[in-house]
């Protein structure tokens, strides 16, 4: 019973000690340091919205084509049902 105990307040401990440290770099510290302000502070990243001209990015074809199995697969549903109509009129013949 007491190793189990010991087992749970020592992972008890290590999270508070990850979740401070999670504080701490949210708020723009290094943890490193023991709590001094690093060089630059914590920004949130917008990805989706630009705040300089208050509107939502648009992404460019040109930026590069994402390979998606939409675009692998495109016409193969197609050239499926020909090669099945192409044997049944084989098998017809």
């Amino acid at each position: 019973m007491t190793t189990t105990t010991n087992s749970l307040e020592s992972a008890s401990e290590a999270r508070k000690e990850r979740l401070i440290a999670l504080r701490r770099r949210k708020l723009g510290q290094d943890v490193e340091e023991g709590g001094e302000r690093s060089k630059e502070p914590f920004r949130f990243r917008q990805r989706n919205f630009d705040p300089e001209t208050r509107t939502l990015r648009k992404h460019n074809a040109a930026e590069g084509e994402v390979d998606t199995v939409e675009n692998q697969v495109q016409g193969l549903a197609e050239k499926i049902i020909a090669e099945d109509e192409e044997r049944r009129n084989q098998e017809l013949a």
